[in-house]
């Protein structure tokens, strides 16, 4: 039934034992992989492989050797081995231990010089080895105006620091400050229209919701003003008469008609007797101009020829009811006094001496301290940002190299008495190999002067050990059996020599049908066992791949309880048909969790099962409304407890005990 065996029969239902294997395998004595039969089991048939066969040919089997034999599968300790590396003594990998030039030189690394230095003005990116070439420049402000002006700085960086009021709009703007520093005057918000009634000629900002113009608001007089925000006085009433040209008393001067007073024209005839026709005449009556005609009067009309009672008296006064001194009675406006909103803290920055009412957290203290920040390497280190007024006080900072021997050192810095400096951000050029004997720490740029130490392999048990090496260049052949499940394997190997024993692949299992003694190497896939395939038998053998007669055990159902009534020894599965007698009553003291009948046993206490009563009992399972509290029952006493059914005679009460409870209202009458 196995499939590995050459006689294997697929219609077979059970296994006879009479698989053949066929195992091919090198059988040649003098070969390294020979595979000796020793005492296999009859199921094996051995059939020799020659070309499997690995031929025992000594000679050289490290590659990297000047003798390297590709056909050798045993070392002999013939290789003879070279230092490989750079021979060019200008080369920055330079090894003068080197024998042999890598292909066509390509392991010398040859310096590029320039400015190696990516913070000088002529970096050279490609450069590998600094010159010495390299241009610093110092940047800074170059604008003496500015609060951070450098004087000795080559080009500027942008960060003058010029102060003053930057505030568009305000008295004192200086378009070119771009630090403020608190000299802005206040720019309180108000009307800056001359012909307003409120114009405020301190105000910075317009804000022209808040202009009030006074003027004439009443749209049929003569100089109605539609901008016009509170009536002033002034409105010119029209004057009134006949507006109409073909009647009796039309007046061109009229500017409104009257309503009703223009008269018809009267027609009368010249000649004498009713028979004569004579010629027919009209006549125009005089028009009169109606208004007010009171010199003394707000609203007099010098034109007008006949008064109509408009007359108004003139009272002056403040007419827009916004303004602060409004007066109802005022009949012509004139000083009118309009609130002010602002800071009215004289201390403030933003102090408004025409405020006429305080507003509430508008006020910006006046926090004198340095207001230019600069930027490096040019910066104040006194810089406040809370300070609202700059009061002159900034003390800038420079912060540049002065170590002499830095690649970026500024000469004669420290000689400026009016620049502070100090020292930093230096760049070194040296030699940035560390395992250079002259390495140096602090550089970041190779110069070239590296004192390369000589290099090769360094480990005594290498075959191309290389005694006058004192640097590792990675070169290392250590020859010997590289196969970790060979018990000649060495850790240490990167080259085989042939000494690991070859592998014989086959079953290892001595209980496996197709058992191989000589095997050295493969896994149970290749064994064919014979055992109980069935998963549910109780000895299923899932590494089983052959079904053998009579060898699985299968389960037996049953009570597998002890205690049981039924009890069945022989059992392997139970099936739960035990029968247990016990107290099977939840409630119950001595309930059994394992009974399956109740055998009248049970036994229940009752009691009192509150914790908190007085005659608590722990045992009892069932509570019989027994429980007894004792405690004080007035609930006038201070230590009154409202649980309490039976009279402590222990209550305690106040030093005023607080007033018996009214009695209840009689219900007779």
């Amino acid at each position: 039934m196995a499939g590995q065996a050459s006689n294997y029969n697929a219609e077979a239902t059970v296994h006879d034992g009479s698989c053949r294997y066929v195992v091919r395998a090198c059988t040649d004595p003098t070969a390294l992989n020979f595979a000796a039969r020793g005492d296999p089991p009859a199921s094996l048939v051995f059939e020799p492989d020659p070309a499997s066969c690995v031929p025992n040919r000594t000679g050289c089997v490290a590659p990297s050797a000047l003798n390297y034999d590709a056909l050798a599968t045993f070392y002999d300790g013939s290789c003879s081995f070279a230092v490989v590396g750079c021979r060019d003594p200008s080369a920055l990998n330079y090894n003068p231990l080197a024998e042999v030039d890598a292909v066509g030189n390509r392991s010398c690394d040859l310096p590029r010089l320039g400015c190696a230095f990516a913070s000088a003005a002529n970096y050279d990116a490609d450069a590998t080895v600094d010159d010495g070439s390299c241009d610093f420049p110092l940047a800074g402000c170059t604008d003496a105006r500015a609060a951070n002006y450098l004087p000795i700085a080559t080009s500027d960086d942008g960060s003058c620091a010029i102060l003053g009021c930057t505030r568009p709009g305000a008295r004192d703007f200086d378009p070119e400050a771009n630090v403020y520093d608190g000299s802005c005057p206040p720019t309180p918000a108000g009307c800056t229209d001359p012909a307003a009634a409120n114009y405020a000629a301190w105000a910075d900002v317009s804000d022209a919701g808040l202009c009030r113009y006074g003027g004439c608001t009443d749209p049929l007089a003569v100089n109605f003003a539609p901008s016009a925000t509170f009536g002033d006085g002034s409105c010119v009433a029209p004057l009134l008469g006949c507006t109409n040209s073909s009647a009796a008393n039309y007046n061109p001067l009229a500017q409104r008609n009257d309503g009703g007073r223009c008269e018809p024209l009267r027609t009368f005839f010249l000649g004498e007797g009713e028979e004569s026709p004579g010629r027919a005449l009209s006549e125009r009556a005089p028009g009169l101009l109606y208004g007010c005609t009171d010199p003394s009067a707000v609203n007099f009309q010098p034109l007008a020829t006949a008064d109509d009672d408009s007359c108004v008296a003139l009272v002056l006064g403040c007419m827009d009811t916004e303004a602060l001194n409004h007066d109802p009675a005022a009949t012509r406006s004139e000083g009118c006094e309009y609130e002010v909103v602002g800071c009215d803290d004289a201390a403030a920055l933003n102090f408004l001496r025409q405020a006429t009412r305080g507003c509430a957290d508008c006020c910006l203290p006046r926090v004198p301290g340095c207001m230019a920040r600069g930027a490096p390497p040019y910066e104040a280190s006194n810089f406040e940002p809370e300070a609202t007024v700059d009061d002159g006080s900034c003390s800038f900072v420079l912060s540049a190299c002065l170590d002499p021997l830095a690649a970026n050192h500024i000469p004669g810095l420290s000689g400026i008495a009016a620049v502070t400096t100090i020292s930093s951000g230096c760049e070194y050029a040296g030699c940035t190999n560390p395992d250079a004997a002259n390495h140096d720490p602090r550089a970041t740029v190779e110069d070239g002067s590296c004192e390369r130490p000589p290099r090769g392999c360094t480990q005594p048990a290498a075959a191309n050990f290389v005694p006058a090496a004192r640097l590792d260049d990675g070169s290392c052949v250590v020859i010997g059996c590289t196969d970790p499940a060979r018990k000649e394997f060495r850790p240490q190997a990167t080259v085989d020599d042939g000494t690991c024993s070859w592998s014989v692949l086959g079953c290892r299992s001595p209980s496996a049908d197709n058992y191989l003694p000589a095997a050295t190497a493969g896994g149970p896939e290749l064994c064919a066992e014979a055992g109980c395939t069935h998963a549910v038998a109780l000895n299923y053998d899932p590494a089983a791949d052959l079904y053998m007669e009579g060898a699985c055990e299968w389960a037996r159902g049953g009570c597998t309880s002890s205690h049981a009534l039924n009890y069945l020894a022989s059992a392997t599965v139970d099936d739960g048909s035990c029968y247990v007698l016990g107290c099977t009553d939840l409630l119950a003291n001595n309930y059994a969790d394992n009974a399956t009948a109740n055998d009248g046993s049970c036994l229940i206490y009752r009691g009192c099962t509150e914790d908190r009563a007085d005659n608590f009992n722990p045992i009892a399972r069932v509570d019989d409304d027994s429980c007894l509290f004792v405690g004080c029952t007035d609930s006038y006493a201070s230590n009154y407890d409202v649980l309490a059914t039976i009279r402590s005679g222990r209550c305690e009460y106040a030093d005023t005990a607080p007033a018996p409870p009214p009695p209840p209202p009689s219900t007779l009458q």
